[in-house]
């Protein structure tokens, strides 16, 4: 896939959760990357949904981010804030109109075409991200696959787009785990978003369910993707490691 050079606007901001903002842009690409004489510049990026773009802050600074919207909505970045990040306090003081320069997209962190497997999304905070963009997709699809979402924080704070995520798929089988979490805010949270299956624990506690392991009727495979911080990721793919799920059903992207 080509790579492009230009710049994103800042057309919308909004806290999502904990120290988490979602950032919506315009897209300018002035030029690919290599240059080639014939790129007229242009309002929209092409890009498979789970890819990232790199934005540059300062001088020297450059950080990458996973794309959330799908390739035909606002272009869509989830961002959670770092004390004393760089790029964080740029986002924390940013407002509408501010513009950064980029680079993308990259990664090949994408769904793959295997027919009928049953695809299970593994996230903890902002690795959602590139999550929403490919459920979406998959979803327009002829013959969508089976999905499952484990999403994983804390308690309900930490979970960017809770209120959006039965919207994605009507047959989307979500599975939300908090490790902090009361009975009684359990049974709240349940009562409000019934379409969710909302578990006390961590998202390495659902991998054992009988929804999210073996191999879907027919003998079509479970392939796993699993986007979030370096420690789960690792937790995650160890347990599926013990489990015998060849590497190759396996994606993964590792947040720093």
């Amino acid at each position: 896939m080509q790579i492009f050079e230009g710049e994103l606007t800042i057309t919308s901001k909004e806290t999502v959760a904990r120290e988490t903002l979602k950032l919506r842009f315009s897209v300018k690409t002035q030029n690919t990357i290599p240059p080639s004489p014939h790129h007229t510049p242009s309002t929209s990026l092409s890009f498979l949904p789970g890819q990232f773009v790199s934005m540059k802050f300062g001088e020297k600074s450059w950080r990458s981010y996973s794309i959330a919207s799908t390739p035909e909505e606002e272009f869509e970045l989830i961002v959670r804030l770092v004390e004393g990040g760089v790029a964080s306090e740029v986002f924390r003081q940013s407002k509408i109109g501010d513009t950064f320069p980029f680079k993308g997209p990259f990664g090949h962190f994408v769904l793959s075409d295997t027919p009928n497997a049953h695809l299970v999304f593994c996230a903890t905070g902002t690795g959602i991200a590139p999550f929403r963009g490919m459920i979406k997709t998959e979803v327009q699809t002829q013959n969508p696959r089976p999905m499952t979402l484990l999403y994983g924080g804390r308690n309900r704070d930490d979970i960017a787009y809770l209120d959006e995520i039965d919207t994605w798929s009507e047959d989307l089988d979500i599975q939300l785990a908090f490790s902090r979490i009361t009975e009684s805010e359990q049974s709240e949270l349940q009562a409000q978003h019934p379409h969710y299956h909302i578990h006390k624990g961590r998202i390495t506690d659902l991998l054992n369910s009988p929804s999210t392991k073996g191999e879907p009727e027919g003998g079509a495979l479970t392939e796993y993707y699993i986007c979030g911080n370096g420690d789960m990721v690792m937790s995650v793919q160890e347990i599926l490691e013990e489990q015998g799920i060849p590497k190759e059903q396996v994606f993964l992207e590792r947040f720093n």
